[in-house]
């Protein structure tokens, strides 16, 4: 009794060790991510299929704001399909603010462009401590993008997005070779691919294994060397393994980590050597922050260029009815643009301060130096980084989260003109 009671006292001081251990790690960095709202009430309608009797504790989901039909059958549905794959513990609701996100640019887009999200139900199960799971949410997963693409008249690719060990599911889904006409793109979020975040049991350990022996021999890969690292880009000169067969390279796989902020998938493990394009969320355009594990899914600022992304890859054709695009060069370049570097280069901007200029100028001579506003920004704040003085440096580095502007940075010479006027 004294023994079970001393177990239960460690833990128990062991938990909330954790808990300070985590807040003081939050602490250092505010989760700069701002809340998704709904303007609807978000509704979820049960897709139901003869084929979710193998599976009767699983369950497919559309998802709508409003009113609608409340029989699948009976929707016309034009847009393209999304489905998302929730994780570890997930739930399908945790689709609401990707899918809303994409119902309000549908109202706003001159392209007539939709999304028609979905969103699987494992009941919460903890995927990531017991790989007995994974079989199971793996082949349910492999009839959902059946039952999506057979929804619309014309047979439809799917977009997969996955969260988590959602992700991990998603990319195990390719091993059935009937469904790569029907993927289109993998979208991994905080994923871990190649090699899980614990390995308590062996079919963790088994399912990881099989299908790194099947993507090994069917996908192209990254080869690592001492000219590159493992976060790469189609910039880079890297060498690839050329896969024996091409019948599942038109398949694009993007990987996003989140980086410092999220404490349960490293971002080491969110890199996988089979994506086509891996990025940071601190180092996507617009975005430029880091994520924790579970806001990575609400993040206003992250979910905005997932479905950027999505609608740039969507084409409407002459019946008004939303497909992907096929070709993956087309898909590789809009991924570029929204995930790692925008295409289009800004134009020198010259800039004009005089003396009634309201703004607060600011010179620091540290060689590093953070600067935080709790409140926000009252009025124009420029931090002047003078690196004439530190000649013997050749690189400078500058992390900036949570601004809204698109034009931040400003390269100068200093000049002066009559009336003391500093131009720029």
């Amino acid at each position: 009794m004294l023994k079970n009671f001393i177990v239960v006292l460690i833990t128990f001081a062991f938990g909330w060790f954790l808990y300070g251990a985590r807040y003081i790690f939050l602490e250092v960095e505010e989760n700069a991510c701002r809340m998704t709202y709904m303007f609807g009430e978000p509704q979820f309608l049960k897709l139901k299929f003869k084929e979710n009797k193998e599976f009767p504790h699983y369950g497919l989901y559309y998802y709508y704001e409003g009113p609608v039909q409340q029989n699948i059958k009976y929707l016309t549905l034009r847009g393209a399909p999304v489905l998302f794959v929730p994780g570890n513990a997930g739930s399908f609701k945790q689709v609401r603010s990707l899918a809303s996100v994409a119902l309000q640019k549908a109202l706003d887009n001159e392209h007539n462009i939709q999304l028609n999200y979905f969103a699987i139900d494992f009941k919460e199960q903890l995927s990531g401590f017991y790989g007995g799971y994974l079989e199971d949410q793996k082949m349910f997963l492999k009839l959902c993008i059946q039952v999506v693409s057979n929804i619309y008249e014309k047979n439809k690719s799917v977009i997969i997005i996955g969260h988590s060990m959602g992700g991990k599911v998603a990319q195990a889904v390719l091993e059935q070779r009937g469904d790569f006409t029907k993927i289109n793109s993998i979208i991994f979020i905080s994923s871990p691919l190649d090699i899980p975040v614990i390995n308590l049991d062996y079919e963790i350990q088994k399912f990881y294994v099989n299908n790194e022996k099947f993507l090994s021999i069917n996908r192209e890969r990254y080869l690592a060397h001492k000219e590159t690292n493992t976060c790469v880009d189609l910039y880079q000169n890297v060498s690839y393994f050329r896969s024996q067969s091409s019948f599942m390279e038109n398949i694009l796989m993007i990987s996003i980590g989140g980086g410092k902020r999220d404490l349960m998938v490293q971002e080491s493990l969110t890199i996988s050597k089979y994506s086509d394009i891996h990025a940071m969320t601190s180092s996507i355009p617009k975005v430029w922050l880091s994520c924790d594990h579970l806001s990575s899914v609400w993040c206003l600022q992250l979910v905005k260029v997932i479905n950027r992304f999505i609608f740039a890859v969507a084409t409407v054709d002459s019946r008004n009815d939303v497909f992907y695009l096929d070709e993956k060069g087309l898909r590789v370049q809009a991924a570029m643009n929204y995930f790692v570097k925008p295409l289009n280069r800004h134009k020198v901007i010259e800039l004009y301060f005089n003396s009634n200029y309201k703004s607060v100028w600011d010179e620091q001579s540290k060689i590093v130096y953070g600067k935080l506003f709790k409140n926000g920004l009252r009025h124009y704040y420029n931090q002047l980084l003078t690196i004439q003085k530190y000649k013997d440096y050749k690189k400078f580095f500058m992390e900036v989260t949570g601004l809204d502007e698109n034009n931040w940075l400003f390269a100068c010479l200093e000049t002066f003109h009559e009336g003391n006027s500093l131009g720029w």
